[in-house]
């Protein structure tokens, strides 16, 4: 038995709501496609074209701030080579690499190729890592700032050089784009550091509401249609004429 996802632009909206609220961030629209990249058939064609739909009918209400706490993991010491802001080049950066069980995995819809495509830093690839920025701290002339994922990625990363690095690259220009800053490539991973400075504060993050995932498992299943062959065998002359009718597809423009 086989099921299949149909798209259907004529579904009535699930999601109408007031769209004089301010569209979705990156960070919210990374979670919805990450919990859509979940439910999906990992081989869906449909993902991409799914998750604009769907993401199209929400807005900043549909979420709401969650406090987590990250778990220490390891460190990473660089420093800043070039910077727009008061920060001066040569300064150290230590970024704690932490993880939390209740963050959104990867977006990712089971293809390796496109993991691998993100490993070598293929800017067309759709794989994508949530990862959140904390606030920078300040402690004996150097920067401190922790950088949170999903706690399955982390441990993928442990076992996985090539992921541990891809993990590191994506922190660090998180770090960047929060510090107005360029950060050296040569880094150092201390081996007796679990994590720099005093205890890892709490955090406050981007999570949809529980009644979002509500709307949007319901959207997800009226977008799958069980569908099982009727085909119909016909005699004619000498030939066996069978037709095995497909299931209904909208036209896309």
């Amino acid at each position: 038995m086989a099921i299949l996802e149909e798209i259907n632009k004529g579904t009535a909206n699930l999601f109408k709501l007031n769209r004089d609220i301010n569209e979705l961030s990156q960070e919210e629209m990374a979670l919805i496609k990450s919990f859509i990249a979940e439910q999906v058939a990992r081989n869906s064609a449909d993902y991409e074209r799914l998750t604009s739909e769907l993401t199209g009918e929400l807005n900043k209400c549909d979420f709401e701030d969650m406090a987590i706490q990250p778990q220490v993991g390891f460190v990473c010491k660089t420093n800043i080579i070039k910077s727009t802001s008061n920060i001066k080049p040569g300064t150290s950066i230590y970024i704690n690499i932490c993880f939390n069980c209740n963050l959104p995995g990867p977006e990712y819809t089971g293809d390796e190729q496109e993991l691998k495509k993100a490993l070598n830093g293929d800017p067309t690839s759709t794989y994508r890592l949530p990862l959140y920025i904390s606030e920078p701290r300040h402690e004996d002339g150097h920067i401190i700032m922790d950088a949170v994922i999903q706690t399955r990625a982390y441990s993928r990363a442990l076992k996985d050089l090539e992921y541990r690095l891809y993990v590191l690259e994506i922190a660090i220009e998180n770090v960047e784009q929060k510090l107005n800053a360029s950060l050296s490539r040569e880094f150092k991973i201390p081996a007796y550091m679990s994590h720099k400075g005093g205890p890892i504060p709490s955090m406050m993050v981007k999570q949809p509401k529980e009644l979002t995932f509500n709307k949007l498992r319901t959207a997800l299943e009226q977008r799958k249609e069980e569908w099982k062959p009727r085909e119909s065998i016909q005699k004619k002359n000498d030939e066996l004429i069978i037709v095995i009718p497909m299931p209904h597809q909208v036209n896309q423009v």
